[in-house]
C-alpha cells in the first residue's frame, strides 16, 4: 500500500497507484514522491505521485514482458491450517495459458494436474 502520512496533524491518505510493492522512496521540496514500484502483472517501473493531488505519474517503465500478459499466472495470497495447529502462507499460482485446450473426455474440474506453491 502506497500512503502519505501527514506529520501535523498525523492522517494518513492511501493513494491507489495500481501497483501492489513500493519501495526506494525519494521526496521533493515541492511535494513529489517518487518510488520505484511493481505488483505481480507488471514489471517495476519509477513512478512519480503528487503529494498535493495524489496524480501518479509513470516516469519509466523497467522492461516489456517478453510473452503476452495473457500467459502469466498472477499470484493468489492463501493461508490453511498446518498440523500443528499454525497459519502457513503461500501464494498460488493458478495455471494459465490462454491456448490451452483439454484433451475430449477431460473433466475440467482435472483440467490441471498440478499445484505450485512458494512458501513464505
Amino acid at each position: 500500500e502506497f500512503g502519505i502520512l501527514d506529520t501535523k496533524d498525523l492522517s494518513y491518505r492511501k493513494v491507489e497507484t495500481g501497483l501492489t510493492t513500493h519501495d526506494r522512496f525519494g521526496w521533493t521540496s515541492r511535494g513529489s514522491i517518487y518510488s520505484i514500484a511493481y505488483s505481480a502483472n507488471k514489471f517495476a517501473q519509477v513512478i512519480r505521485v503528487d503529494a498535493n493531488t495524489e496524480e501518479v505519474q509513470v516516469i519509466k517503465v523497467s522492461m516489456s514482458p517478453p510473452v503476452d500478459i495473457g500467459y502469466f499466472s498472477i499470484p493468489e495470497k492463501i493461508s490453511w491450517q498446518t498440523t500443528n495447529n499454525e497459519i502457513s502462507f503461500g501464494l498460488y499460482y493458478a495455471p494459465t495459458n490462454r491456448d490451452f485446450i483439454a484433451p475430449d473426455g477431460l473433466c475440467s474440474l482435472y483440467q490441471y494436474t498440478s499445484i505450485h506453491f512458494i512458501f513464505s
